[in-house]
């Protein structure tokens, strides 16, 4: 369940600030970036988008980590500066770089069922979990 949540949200705290990594598709053009989009949400579809006229005040920064380019996708550290509700998956999507398994907000079909494959193949989820965590932390560093 670990290797899905990676490519989806991991949060952690750094300094006292909340962070999330991120796996988000495409290569990030610039090394950080801050929005402030403002968010409305939509409590019928259950989504957050970019409303200029009425949302309410938002703010991510965006720091890309590391691109791959066997699946061109890039690992991200998101900062939300501001809480509304999805406004890290609103926000990268308004980015034109959505979670790479985040059908809801743009990300990938196909990502998601070879991340579910891959979990599925695999028998000791405490590696996995483990491994992980490792990778995310090794990458952030």
């Amino acid at each position: 369940m670990c290797v899905l949540m990676l490519c989806c949200l991991c949060a952690c705290v750094v300094f006292g600030c909340v962070c999330v990594f991120s796996s988000v598709l495409g290569r990030m053009a610039q090394k950080s970036i801050e929005t402030d989009a403002p968010l409305g949400f939509d409590k019928r579809h259950q989504k957050a988008f970019v409303d200029y006229d009425n949302g309410r005040p938002s703010v991510t920064r965006v720091e890309s980590v590391r691109y791959n380019p066997q699946d061109n996708t890039s690992l991200v550290l998101c900062y939300p500066l501001t809480g509304r509700q999805h406004q890290i998956r609103a926000h990268l999507n308004h980015l034109n770089h959505p979670i790479a398994n985040d059908v809801k907000y743009g990300g990938s079909t196909e990502r998601v069922e070879v991340i579910t494959a891959y979990h599925h193949t695999n028998t000791n989820t405490n590696t996995t979990n483990t491994n992980t965590a490792a990778a995310a932390a090794a990458a952030a560093a």
